[in-house]
């Protein structure tokens, strides 16, 4: 099946990108910012990571829901760099779950504000709303970048494979925050 034409601007726009940098320096750049996410993650959440652990019982499939990223974050970072094509999926359900989960988040957090009073909204929020759309920022760049047609073809990712793993993630996490 041949790409689009406008497939095909989309890949050479993103591919033209990334053209001086090689291949491996890519793969290892992205690994090496996921490993840190990961550790990042852990200390930021340790007391509730400690906590679901230790409370797993309690409620098996709620909690294998909140422990999933830290699982598939360092397993897709470690297989991206090995060049596996599971390390890819896993990044890019990774990026994208936590960017859906974010915006709405996001939407919810600007909604509620906008109809309380700012001190309450400032005494519930955890982080500025800044700090959360840089992160978001640098969210969905880490998919663009892993979603380029230079990054794609090490990986033999199409282009209609990658925006389904891409839809079908963001529908479970609007599934997820509807029903959790």
């Amino acid at each position: 099946m041949r790409p689009s034409i406008n497939q095909k601007n989309q890949d050479q726009n993103t591919t033209g990108m990334l053209s001086k940098w090689d291949d491996s320096k890519i793969v290892l750049i992205v690994s090496l910012f996921f490993v840190i996410v990961f550790i990042y993650s852990v200390i930021r959440e340790y007391d509730l990571l400690s906590w679901t652990i230790e409370n797993f019982s309690d409620a098996p499939a709620q909690n294998l829901f909140f422990l999933s990223p830290f699982i598939i974050l360092p397993v897709g970072a470690v297989l991206f760099w090995k060049r596996k094509t599971i390390g890819w999926v896993l990044l890019a359900v990774y990026i994208t779950y936590t960017c859906t989960v974010m915006i709405i988040q996001l939407v919810n957090l600007l909604l509620w504000y906008f109809g309380s009073q700012e001190e309450e909204y400032l005494l519930l929020s955890e982080t500025p709303p800044i700090a959360d759309i840089v992160q978001l920022i640098v969210l969905l760049l880490s998919l663009l970048v892993i979603g380029s047609f230079k990054i794609r073809r090490i990986y033999s990712i199409h282009y209609k494979l990658m925006l389904t793993i891409i839809f079908l993630t963001a529908s479970l996490a609007i599934y997820s925050a509807i029903i959790l």
